[in-house]
C-alpha cells in the first residue's frame, strides 16, 4: 500500500536490509513548491545541462531502480540503453559499442557481475569509462569485483545531481 501511494506522487523507496543488523526505508518524493518554499526551475535547468544525446549503458538488476535511473537519465537529455544485468550489457554493449561514451553498471547482479561484464566490455574498448553503483559494503565483494584505478564507486542510494556531475566529469575527460 505504502509502495503504491508512494508511486502516484512521483516517488520511489529504497530498502537497505542487512541480517542481524536491521532495515532502513527510505521514501524519496520530488519536491513541491510550497509556502516558505522558494524554487528556481532555472537554476535547475541550468545545472543539469543537456546532454544532447551522449549515449549511456546502464546495467541494473533491479528494474525499480533501472527505471528511476533511466528516467533521470533520458532527462538530463541522455540516450539509454538499458540492461537487467551484466551479461546482457556485454551483449548490448557489443551491438552499441560504436555509440556507448560510458557504462554505469551495479556491482552484484546475476549472471555475470558489474565488474566481468566491465573485463569483458574493456576487452572490445580498451579506454571505456564505468561508473559502478552499489548499494552492498565493500567487505561483501570478492577478489573479482576489484575496481580498477579508473572506475569510478558510488554508493546507493544515489543523488541525482551527483550522478549527473559524475558523468559530465567523466565524459570531459573522454578524448
Amino acid at each position: 500500500m505504502v509502495f503504491g501511494i508512494v508511486r502516484q506522487h512521483g516517488g520511489f523507496i529504497d530498502l537497505q536490509s542487512e541480517p542481524g543488523k536491521g532495515s532502513v526505508f527510505r521514501i524519496y518524493l520530488p519536491m513541491v513548491a510550497g509556502e516558505g518554499a522558494e524554487v528556481e526551475p532555472e537554476k535547475a535547468d541550468d545545472q543539469l545541462e543537456k546532454a544532447s544525446g551522449t549515449t549511456l549503458l546502464l546495467a541494473e538488476d533491479d528494474p525499480t531502480t533501472l527505471y528511476l535511473m533511466a528516467e533521470i537519465l533520458e532527462r538530463a537529455g541522455y540516450t539509454v540503453v538499458t540492461a537487467v544485468d551484466g551479461q546482457d550489457a556485454v551483449e548490448k554493449f557489443a551491438v552499441h559499442k560504436d555509440e556507448i561514451k560510458l557504462v554505469i553498471s551495479d556491482v552484484v547482479m546475476p549472471r555475470k557481475g558489474g565488474k566481468a561484464a566491465c573485463d569483458e566490455i574493456r576487452a572490445m574498448v580498451k579506454t571505456m569509462k564505468f561508473i559502478f553503483v552499489t548499494g552492498h559494503s565493500h567487505a561483501e565483494f570478492g577478489p573479482e569485483d576489484t575496481l580498477g584505478t579508473d572506475d569510478v564507486m558510488m554508493m546507493k542510494p544515489l543523488l541525482p545531481f551527483e550522478l549527473l556531475s559524475k558523468i559530465r566529469e567523466l565524459l570531459t575527460t573522454i578524448a
